[in-house]
């Protein structure tokens, strides 16, 4: 069970990293128009 809380607090960060990274990218993108 620790295992599989730690995997899940990995996978938000990445999750979490992404989102902003993509919001970051359509901002630019927008900008860009």
């Amino acid at each position: 069970m620790k295992n599989s809380s730690i995997i899940r607090s990995i996978e938000w960060f990445i999750r979490t990293r992404f989102s902003s990274l993509h919001a970051y990218a359509i901002k630019s993108v927008i900008c860009n128009l």
